[in-house]
């Protein structure tokens, strides 16, 4: 049989179906419903014609720009923020070239770089910090994409300003383009996002997602914002329809209530506070600036599902726990 046989390295894992009535801390999915007014305004948006017509993708791609106070020509969208991932691996790999990425870093980028049969070269954490040091240094004339994480999944820190200024003009210096996947950045304190820097930098695309402050995993969508120049590149290795009818609608629908969601985002940050200092009273706690922390405990009631992992520092097992906004979760696993 002919196929690809660097293929052959590339291992999925597909995560367990989990059962109704159980509270899901484990995927960095919201915990609370949807508020109702919301809802219903999604459901009379949608129309009948969204499911069976092909979808009018523009409107998506016009109401993320207004929300971002970009030119609708500088964003790309796709069915997750992992398509767009793959996308820019897509267009901006080869199998000569390497990425530069962390360690750990987010799975997709060390299985894109595997599907796409690029050298994928992972900088390991220091001192429990990203090494910034060390991520320049990576980056050579062989390099053609630099992605990373800010905040940086799955630890939770974040990278300076100034730091990922020195990453882009590194990386601009080796002619490879650099991108930030911004997943969590609505429940950050302290990192700024480059969104609306993108457009200034030859080599930059800012990468967004609904599935975690938006609460919208479900429906599948991401985007990428960049230039004129890097989106057109995107535009050529997209699906014929990137996204579908009905996610159309919900995009319209949030980003003309997206009150409610800056208000789960500051419920989960004042959440994570609490938790984060009544946790740290028995147990080893590593905040972050995601909608999860770290901690030692790993014992929690039943009907909660939480994830286990190691952390490269520590031979301990950790619990990456999502942290609720509703509070009666939250005294449940304080």
């Amino acid at each position: 049989m002919k196929y690809r046989k660097h293929l052959d390295q590339v291992e999925r894992i597909t995560a367990p179906h989990i059962e109704e009535g159980l509270i899901r801390l484990n995927s960095a999915e919201r915990d609370l419903p949807i508020e109702e007014t919301i809802w219903q305004k999604f459901l009379e948006n949608l129309k009948e014609t969204d499911v069976r017509y092909y979808p009018n993708v523009n409107n998506a791609v016009e109401k993320i720009a207004q929300h971002e106070g970009v030119k609708p020509y500088q964003i790309t969208v796709g069915s997750g923020s992992d398509q767009v991932i793959r996308n820019i691996f897509e267009c901006f790999t080869n199998p000569w070239n390497n990425v530069v990425t962390t360690d750990p870093c987010f799975p997709m980028y060390s299985v894109y770089g595997k599907i796409y049969n690029v050298k994928v070269k992972q900088v390991p954490y220091r001192y429990k910090k990203v090494d910034v040091t060390s991520i320049l240094s990576a980056i050579d004339f062989e390099t053609s994409l630099v992605i990373i994480s800010n905040p940086n999944s799955p630890i939770g820190d974040s990278f300076s300003e100034s730091d990922l200024n020195s990453i882009i003009h590194r990386a601009l210096n080796m002619d490879a383009i650099v991108a930030i996947d911004e997943a969590y950045i609505q429940f950050a304190t302290n990192t700024k996002s480059f969104a609306d820097l993108a457009w200034s930098y030859p080599n930059l695309i800012v990468i967004k997602t609904f599935s975690k402050a938006v609460g919208s995993a479900g429906m599948r969508f991401g985007y990428g914002i960049s230039n004129c120049k890097l989106a057109k590149l995107l535009q050529k290795v997209k699906s014929m329809y990137e996204i579908t009818g009905p996610t159309v609608k919900w995009v319209e629908t949030v980003v003309d209530n997206y009150y409610e969601i800056a208000l789960y985002c500051q419920q989960v940050k004042h959440n994570r506070s609490i938790l984060s200092a009544t946790l740290s009273k028995e147990y080893e706690v590593v905040d972050s600036e995601c909608n999860w922390i770290h901690t030692t405990k790993t014992d929690f009631p039943d009907h909660i599902i939480t994830r286990q992992c190691t952390l490269p520092w520590s031979d301990k097992t950790w619990t990456r726990l999502c942290v609720p906004a509703d509070l009666q979760t939250l005294m449940d696993i304080s």
